[in-house]
């Protein structure tokens, strides 16, 4: 996990100060005012796309340190891209440099699932409201 969050926070911009993995009763994560992001080490046991989706909410954290409509947008635009760029790497498979980089076809499927139920959902922010729900099938 902490390569994951370092590689997409590079890849969206975001700078935190550390990270803290921690085995948590409530919550999958938190962004603290000082910019530390915490992780539940059960995140572990989630589907990489929900895994992301946990990071790159606390990420947005970092800009927006509460759930305001500001937030919300910021969130949905960063994981359409980043779904978006999942379903585009099933037909551009890794190159002979990075080949540890393919993304699973389970993850291309569920990607694909949300982005889908997405486009029929009437939530305001659709892609976020689809993951939360999704992992809410999980507990921390």
């Amino acid at each position: 996990m902490p390569l994951r969050l370092a590689r997409l926070a590079e890849v969206y911009g975001f700078q935190y100060s550390t990270l803290r993995l921690k085995h948590n009763r409530t919550n999958w994560g938190s962004c603290s005012s000082r910019n530390n992001i915490n992780l539940n080490i059960s995140l572990m046991f989630l589907p990489p796309v929900l895994r992301d989706y946990v990071i790159l909410h606390e990420l947005c954290h970092l800009r927006h340190h509460d759930h305001s409509r500001a937030f919300h947008l910021l969130l949905e635009h960063l994981l359409t891209d980043h779904l978006l760029k999942l379903m585009d790497s099933a037909s551009h498979p890794a190159s002979a440099s990075h080949p540890a980089s393919a993304t699973p076809p389970s993850d291309v499927q569920l990607a694909t699932k949300i982005v889908h139920a997405a486009a029929k959902s009437r939530a305001q922010f659709p892609i976020d409201h689809i993951c939360s729900t999704l992992i809410r099938r999980y507990h921390p």
